[in-house]
Parts: C-alpha cells; sequence; structure tokens
C-alpha cells in the first residue's frame, strides 16, 4: 500500500476508461517542477497535438471529526486537451465515477472521496489549450 497521493494516482491509472482517455498520461504535480506541467513535459501526437491530459494537486490539511489523526484535504484534479472540451468532459464524468463516495485503500485510512466542485471551462495559458478542474475532498483517518 502507498500514501494517499500514490495510491490515487496508481488507482486511477489502473482504470481503463479513464487512461482511454486521457492517453498523455496522469501527473502528480510533485513531479514537476515548480512551473507545473510545461510544453516540454506534455504527451503529444505525431502532428503535434496535446493529448489529453490530468495533473494531481493536493491542498493542505485541516483537523476533522472526533479522533485526533482525522484530517480531510483537498486534492484537485486538471485536465487538458487540445482543442475543445470532449475528452474533458468524458474523463470528469469517469473521475466523478470513480471518487465520488468512494475509498481507496493506502497506508492512511481513507474514508472518503467526495466530489465538491468543478472550475468550469477556461483556458491554460501555460499549454495553450482548454483545461478544466475537478475538486474532491478527502476525508481520512491516519493509522
Amino acid at each position: 500500500m502507498a500514501t494517499i497521493p500514490n495510491a490515487l494516482r496508481t488507482y486511477l491509472e489502473a482504470d481503463a476508461t479513464l487512461t482511454g482517455i486521457l492517453t498523455g498520461g496522469i501527473w502528480d504535480a510533485a513531479e514537476l517542477d515548480r512551473e507545473g506541467l510545461t510544453v516540454s513535459d506534455a504527451s503529444y501526437d505525431s502532428i503535434g497535438r496535446l493529448l489529453p491530459t490530468a495533473v494531481i494537486r493536493w491542498r493542505g490539511e485541516s483537523p476533522f471529526g472526533w479522533h485526533y489523526t482525522g484530517e480531510r484535504r483537498t486534492c484537485e484534479i486538471y485536465l487538458y486537451e487540445h482543442v475543445g472540451w470532449t475528452n474533458i468532459e468524458a474523463a470528469k464524468k469517469r473521475l466523478k465515477e470513480l471518487l465520488h463516495r468512494v475509498q481507496v485503500p493506502s497506508d492512511e485510512l481513507i474514508t472518503e472521496f467526495r466530489f465538491l466542485t468543478s472550475m468550469g471551462e477556461f483556458y491554460a495559458e501555460d499549454l495553450s489549450a482548454p483545461a478544466d478542474m475537478l475538486r474532491f475532498q478527502v476525508v481520512y483517518v491516519r493509522q
């Protein structure tokens, strides 16, 4: 088993439907440099189009619940594609199916992932691509 970030990425990469949509890969922001996903990191097809890609970012923790090791954390999943929102919308739908009210096993006991919101369509200037972001709340108790 792994930490929550590693367990989440492994869980998502094991889903053939999601990886079939996100052919550019699923990245953890912790493995990228401070600029995040850049043009030189991203995957492209043979004619230079950005392949649909996800980047997972984790935000700070806060205490949660009655147990002194209970915490709540926010997970953001950014989605990018070359043009339009067809693959982004398909990935959003699949991510909600995979994560909303779901437990992902790890070395830390996750009590629940819960979909909170999406950012809505925006243009990611750094990749010159359409994008969207999903935000999930993760509530867990450390073992």
